[in-house]
């Protein structure tokens, strides 16, 4: 049995390269996303909603292109901070970092990144989009195909 701060690793490897390091990492189970999803949407939902526009997020969705969007950054901060619970935020980043190897070693979390805080954000960044791009993109980009009633509209209409 796993323990809550240190999944085990399982399914497909992902590698990349931080700071001159070789870094691989696992998906998270099902359940731990989850859970770390939800935290994410805790932490960052209502501060992109406060400070997004709906109307520029509509042009986005159109273009990609990240200058359509007017940020409200000080907003986004703000929110953050308002809606961050410390217990929360440490369980998520060594739930992330957990099934991590670095150089080949398995990471210890505190030791690993003491005083490499700027990589220690890139690995997180890293491993949320890993584990999470697809549902950020699908869902709230609405980019994918992720309807199941798009799938059948068009499994019907090839079929005749």
């Amino acid at each position: 049995m796993r323990s809550q701060e240190t999944p085990l690793p399982g399914g497909q490897a992902y590698s990349t390269e931080i700071n001159g390091r070789i870094y691989e990492a696992y998906l998270l189970s099902a359940t731990r996303g989850n859970e770390v999803f939800v935290i994410l949407i805790k932490l960052f939902g209502s501060a992109i909603a406060s400070a997004v526009n709906v109307s520029d997020l509509g042009k986005f969705i159109k273009t990609q292109d990240i200058g359509d969007l007017n940020i409200d950054f000080t907003s986004i901060v703000k929110k953050i901070s308002e809606n961050l619970n410390t217990d929360e935020y440490i369980n998520m980043v060594k739930t992330l970092t957990g099934t991590c190897t670095c150089d080949g070693s398995r990471i210890e979390f505190d030791g690993h990144f003491r005083g490499r805080y700027g990589e220690m954000f890139k690995v997180l960044g890293w491993t949320i989009k890993i584990n999470f791009e697809e549902v950020i993109k699908d869902f709230f980009l609405m980019t994918g195909n992720t309807s199941v009633q798009e799938d059948r509209v068009k499994s019907k209409s090839q079929n005749t």
